[in-house]
């Protein structure tokens, strides 16, 4: 919140990370603690992307040593603790999350979704026919994410 030179206040934005999705509001930071706490993964954060004009949640979780922990394993582990709404749709592993000079996550220098990077889900099931093979070209090109498999789940 700023003053204006008129005296009014300007409010320019939330700065606690908090996260609306649908009627849910909750903090990045709670989604990121909850889902740390898989057994497969050392660290998290969950924030709000903004891609092609539509807000979706996105993981991006740093896996522990010798785990790899699938997306439908988180999905369905943050299910069980997490009202539908909150569950990220798109999870990407990192090595580390990046720090700024303070040592706290930098969400800013997080990588965007693109069909360059690739959010990770389980083996990647492939298209059996030419019809599926049609929709994973329309779903990746929509989605900007490559590889998308037949029974990815971009909607919970």
């Amino acid at each position: 919140m700023r003053r204006r030179s008129t005296g009014e206040l300007e409010f320019l934005g939330r700065i606690d990370n908090q996260v609306k999705c649908a009627v849910i509001a909750s903090s990045s930071a709670k989604l990121g603690r909850v889902l740390a706490q898989h057994e497969s993964v050392r660290d998290a954060v969950v924030i709000v992307r903004k891609d092609q004009g539509d807000k979706h949640l996105a993981a991006y979780v740093v896996p522990r040593e010798g785990k790899a922990p699938t997306a439908n394993e988180l999905r369905e582990f943050l299910s069980e603790r997490l009202p539908s709404q909150m569950v990220p749709s798109l999870f990407v592993v990192l090595e580390e999350l990046p720090l700024s000079a303070n040592g706290k996550i930098d969400r800013a220098a997080l990588p965007a979704i693109n069909g360059n990077q690739t959010a990770f889900s389980e083996r990647c099931v492939l298209p059996q026919d030419k019809l599926e093979l049609k929709l994973q070209r329309i779903w990746e090109k929509v989605l900007s994410l490559s590889p998308i498999g037949m029974d990815d789940n971009f909607l919970s």
